[in-house]
């Protein structure tokens, strides 16, 4: 699971299904347990929801509360991805109830995370950032700072495109690039940047990369806010080629909400308007 946010995220997700497959070819229940307790990473594919959901389900069977709170987790992310305010509040109680049951983990920075991504949904940005922050103060002392950071980073984008201050992020996207230049999602971010910026010049370079490389972003857990949110300056520069290319690709989640592993951006629809936009289809 630790290649779902990474360039290899479709060799880690190869991995995961040969090892369900071998779980439950096992009989083991607590090799079944394991394998499953690692569905939120391990089933980052765009087109696993539909077994995200079944895994989801048996982990909530299995019953103990560690187990529970990974089940109600991935249902939070199952919820995001339908627009079902009913399910996440479920979801968040449940979580908000199991977290000081769990012994074996710790899941207070989990739980910090989604009060984060909850508040977000409310429309206290303010508050969301504010427990952004702590959430990653919390983290860098217990984790790798690539991994503090990109789940950081997942929590305050959705943040700044819904102020308006995705410009703000200018100096951090570049770092990120600079780190790995190779790392298609950096170079969405920085389109990202550019547009907020009315930089055309940095978005038909980044546009550019991308198209060179048929638009094929990482299919991790940010997939989809990655193409919807790369629709936007696609717009902003009128790329008919590009907005057909990225269109053919987004259109199988039409009618979800975009996902980033924590947060939403906004529905995916949204992005294919913006390409409906640029191709002249008003239907």
């Amino acid at each position: 699971t630790l290649m779902a946010i990474s360039d290899q995220a479709n060799v880690g997700r190869s991995l995961y299904l040969q090892a369900l497959t071998l779980a439950d070819a096992s009989g083991d229940a607590s090799v079944i347990r394991t394998v499953r307790m690692n569905a939120h990473l391990g089933l980052a594919h765009p087109d696993d929801v539909s077994l995200r959901r079944r895994v989801s389900d048996e982990l909530l069977a299995i019953g103990d509360p560690e187990a529970r709170w990974e089940g109600h987790f991935v249902r939070f992310g199952l919820a995001l991805i339908d627009a079902d305010r009913d399910a996440i509040d479920t979801a968040v109680g449940q979580l908000r109830s199991l977290t000081p049951l769990v012994k074996q983990r710790n899941r207070d920075r989990g739980l910090s995370q989604i009060e984060s991504v909850v508040a977000f949904l409310d429309g206290d940005f303010e508050l969301a950032e504010q427990i952004a922050d702590a959430t990653l103060h919390a983290s860098l002392g217990s984790q790798q700072v690539s991994w503090a950071m990109s789940s950081y980073a997942a929590l305050l984008l959705p943040i700044r495109a819904a102020q308006r201050r995705v410009g703000e992020l200018l100096d951090a996207v570049e770092a990120l690039t600079a780190s790995s230049p190779d790392f298609a999602t950096w170079h969405v971010m920085t389109a990202l940047v550019a547009c907020a910026r009315d930089d055309t010049t940095a978005m038909a370079r980044e546009i550019e990369y991308l198209a060179e490389r048929d638009f094929r972003f990482v299919e991790d857990v940010t997939w989809t806010a990655v193409a919807t949110e790369l629709a936007r300056p696609i717009r902003a520069l009128g790329d008919r080629d590009a907005a057909a290319l990225l269109r053919e690709r987004l259109m199988p989640h039409a009618g979800t909400m975009t996902w980033n592993g924590l947060s939403t951006h906004r529905p995916v629809d949204a992005g294919l308007a913006c390409l409906a936009d640029v191709l002249g289809d008003a239907d």
